[in-house]
């Protein structure tokens, strides 16, 4: 898109908006149901007082949408190749090279063997188990949920557990990126 691309061209002309007095619930679901990640706060005359996002509702205390919270927990689908932009970022900077290629083929690569170590693994995990598709009185269903609904989690929750403090902040990242800049620009810092 053009720099000179005007606003009106690009924006979203009927816009969803909430009251201050509206429950958190109801606000919830009305993100949800307009699949939106936020909306503005409006008062009685129209005027703008706030901003609600989705990141609002999980922050908070209030009793969670549950598309909400699966939201927020399908968020690994989205938040790994945001992290490894960042850290290609801190290598350019620590080594002075640009090696993104690199760096995104080695992730590719992992991947690619850790789905392929999933299906080898669950395959003879629910032969074992005794799953048999065929079976009418679903053998092995069981298994086949605790498989592939209760390890996922875990395995989510173990990676939550491991990031829980992720060294590198917004505040970190914004003097990766200057940094990188300046020596784009011809003036190392």
């Amino acid at each position: 898109m053009p720099d000179t691309t005007p606003v009106r061209e690009v924006m979203t002309g009927d816009v969803v908006t909430l009251r201050p007095d509206q429950p958190v619930q109801e606000a919830a679901d009305v993100l949800a149901g307009k699949h939106i990640g936020a909306a503005p706060v409006v008062d009685d005359s129209g005027k703008v007082v706030g901003l609600l996002r989705d990141e609002d509702l999980i922050v908070s205390e209030a009793r969670l949408h549950v598309p909400t919270v699966i939201s927020f927990l399908g968020a690994d689908l989205v938040l790994p190749p945001s992290m490894q932009a960042d850290v290609v970022d801190v290598d350019r900077v620590e080594s002075g090279q640009q090696r993104t290629g690199l760096f995104f083929a080695l992730w590719s690569m992992a991947t690619k063997l850790a789905l392929a170590a999933a299906v080898g693994a669950a395959f003879p995990i629910l032969e074992a188990a005794g799953y048999d598709p065929a079976a009418p009185d679903g053998t092995g269903d069981f298994a086949l949920a605790l498989l592939y609904g209760t390890v996922p989690v875990a395995f989510k929750l173990a990676a939550v557990a491991l990031m829980w403090r992720y060294p590198l902040t917004r505040r970190r990242q914004a003097e990766i990126r200057d940094r990188i800049e300046a020596v784009a620009a011809g003036s190392p810092s």
